[in-house]
């Protein structure tokens, strides 16, 4: 849960959060996903960003729709923060919970055995 938890830098929440712990957290993130990079890299995209939270383009966005605009391929954010746009990307494809696939498979037995039964 660490790591996942580590993702709510990218959102506008993460500016009410002391500095040192969204640090730690970016740093969190660098090393899991962005070892090719130096962290350094992606503290220096978040001071960027931070005033784009703050005053600019993504001031009244959520941390979905900030998100969905960083990860952006078709967008001038994703060249503008890279590391934070893979960041966003990777947040995004990750699932919330396992419950449709807890779900399905209950309901894949109850299906095989009508099919035995029915046989």
């Amino acid at each position: 849960m660490g790591i996942i938890g580590a993702f709510h830098v990218l959102g506008p929440k993460a500016l009410k959060e002391d500095d040192a712990v969204v640090t730690e957290d970016l740093k969190k993130l660098s090393k899991k996903f962005l070892q090719q990079q130096p962290e350094t890299t992606l503290l220096q995209e978040w001071s960027s960003y931070k005033q784009h939270l703050l005053t600019g383009a993504f001031k009244d966005m959520d941390q979905v729709t900030t998100m969905e605009k960083l990860s952006s391929q078709n967008d001038e954010w994703a060249q503008l923060y890279p590391s934070l746009s893979q960041l966003a990307a990777i947040v995004l494809t990750v699932p919330i919970s396992s419950v449709n696939c807890e779900r399905d498979f209950p309901t894949m037995n109850r299906v095989k055995t009508d099919l035995r039964n029915r046989q």
